[in-house]
């Protein structure tokens, strides 16, 4: 075995899909653990000018995106990749571990623990400056539609 082959197959190569709620702290724990890394979310895509304008029009095609930026980061050997999305439901994921098994990469989920619904409207009211603050009815739909204790073959057997 070459060198080259022996350090591709012996380097580590890892993909974080970070879930949970708006507001739960998913960037900011990102941010925390990328290192060398990347981190990619759908919602860079909303962004334009510094604030956050999000249309309902475009989420698949952003999704779409973010997944593709994912692939060209595997295919450059980044890591830790990190996929900061909400990630209710494991179908959400299933394209990212799908590329992971794919490229080598080791998947990890890291879900962020539910803040109580007055923590949560009070870091919702921060992002108000950005244009990313949600609706207290949005929130309490999320949190109620948000599927815990997901793990990897969960979301590739979905």
């Amino acid at each position: 075995m070459n060198f080259k082959t022996w350090f591709e197959t012996s380097v580590k190569k890892e993909i974080i899909l970070m879930r949970g709620v708006s507001a739960a702290g998913k960037s900011t724990l990102a941010k925390q653990l990328v290192g060398n890394g990347a981190i990619l979310s759908t919602d860079d895509y909303f962004m334009k000018d510094g604030m956050y304008d999000f249309d309902p029009t475009k989420l698949g095609i952003y999704h779409k995106n973010n997944q593709d930026r994912a692939e060209k980061n595997m295919i450059d050997g980044i890591s830790p990749i990190i996929v900061d999305n909400t990630f209710s439901k494991e179908w959400e994921m299933k394209p990212y571990v799908q590329l992971a098994d794919k490229y080598g990469y080791e998947v990890n989920i890291k879900e962020l623990p539910i803040p109580d619904i007055d923590e949560l409207m009070k870091r919702q009211e921060s992002r108000k400056s950005i244009n990313k603050s949600l609706p207290r009815e949005t929130v309490e739909r999320m949190i109620k539609n948000f599927k815990k204790n997901i793990t990897v073959d969960d979301v590739r057997n979905s």
